[in-house]
């Protein structure tokens, strides 16, 4: 059985369009089933080399299956997803990762940049299709799903200093599980979040984050100077997602940058992932979120060379990293002023957040004041 083939686009092609471009959404769709270990035995031989960038999916596509993506490209389990969301979902997900609409020529759709932003779209929407269609086989509910990450997990957080506190992270699609080592300056928290959103997300989220109320307080006065409508509410510092995740080869919902968590598709992957995620809160992230136990540490944690090699690193909000800096005369504040000011101004203007583009305003500050004698 023949689910798609690059020939009944590029036939249609009105420019000079090379003919591979008429299978990127198949190449996309088989490097996600290649990832997901839904491919054949043949293909999933390339999983590696997939993974580490040596070949990509439309590679696969025309030097192993001719442009035409068959029945026999799948095992069982592939087969029985795509006879259900391939001709569904593939060239919608696909045409819209592509900034185009269902009224785009094929020149448009095909011809449209596949950057490294669309290319993770693409095979974002595939694990949200895939994990909607996994819903038909049973999958506990998010009370049930929290219960069984706790056995393994909170042993290890109270081990650690973190008492659990009153539940307070329940909606509809979620619920969650909040431990805190508290002191006199603030507290340091670890969230973990069973969800379960219908055609959105099934798995677990998990936040590492540091209140210090008096970085809290100087975070949002300079705010208020550089924007409109602060919120009261700032994070002083959280372990970034991608750390925390360094490790786990499972699937990762973190297309969006925002609400990360870690896919889970089937019940027997739960005590498989609550296992891994014990071992991992022992040995780094509740050691590093207990190191940060004040605005030296804080800023020392920042102060990395480079920036980005820190744990808790956050390009979208500069302000915590060059305000504990600051408060902890920290000797790198004038390295890490250039390297934040540099980095804001060689990025696209659309990817900046708001507190980029304010935080220049916060830089000229904090050189006006390192001028001034203490």
């Amino acid at each position: 059985m023949k689910y798609d083939d690059a020939e009944y686009y590029f036939l249609d092609f009105e420019t000079e369009l090379p003919n591979e471009n008429g299978g990127r959404h198949m190449g996309l769709f088989l490097e996600w089933a290649v990832l997901r270990g839904l491919a054949s035995d043949e293909l999933m031989t390339r999983s590696e080399a997939l993974r580490r960038g040596e070949t990509t999916g439309l590679k696969l596509l025309f030097d192993h299956c001719d442009g035409k993506l068959w029945d026999s490209d799948l095992n069982d389990e592939g087969n029985a997803f795509a006879m259900d969301a391939y001709e569904r979902w593939g060239m919608v997900d696909f045409i819209d990762a592509m900034n185009c609409t269902a009224e785009s020529s094929g020149d448009d759709i095909f011809g449209a940049e596949v950057t490294p932003q669309r290319h993770d779209r693409v095979l974002w929407q595939w694990d949200r299709r895939y994990s909607d269609w996994l819903r038909q086989f049973g999958l506990p509910d998010k009370d049930a799903l929290l219960g069984r990450l706790l056995v393994a997990v909170q042993p290890v957080a109270e081990a650690a200093g973190f008492s659990r506190l009153v539940d307070n992270a329940r909606g509809s699609h979620q619920v969650g599980a909040t431990f805190e080592c508290a002191d006199t300056w603030g507290y340091r928290r670890f969230e973990m979040t069973a969800v379960d959103i219908p055609q959105w997300f099934y798995g677990v989220r998990v936040r590492l984050y540091v209140h210090h109320q008096q970085l809290c307080d100087v975070i949002y006065t300079e705010k208020q100077l550089d924007q409109d409508l602060a919120s009261g509410l700032q994070t002083c510092a959280e372990v970034s997602f991608a750390s925390l995740a360094e490790g786990w080869d499972g699937p990762r919902h973190d297309y969006l940058m925002r609400d990360c968590g870690f896919w889970i598709f089937r019940d027997a992957q739960i005590e498989t992932f609550a296992s891994w995620l014990a071992g991992r809160l022992r040995s780094f992230a509740l050691p590093t979120l207990r190191s940060l136990d004040g605005i030296d540490s804080l800023a020392l944690a920042y102060g990395t060379r480079p920036m980005s090699a820190s744990p808790i690193y956050e390009p979208r909000d500069p302000y915590p990293a060059l305000l504990s800096a600051e408060m902890a005369r920290h000797p790198r504040l004038g390295q890490m002023l250039v390297e934040t000011e540099t980095a804001i101004r060689t990025a696209e203007s659309h990817q900046l957040t708001w507190d980029q583009e304010s935080a220049l305003r916060l830089i000229e500050r904090i050189r006006e004041r390192s001028k001034q004698p203490r």
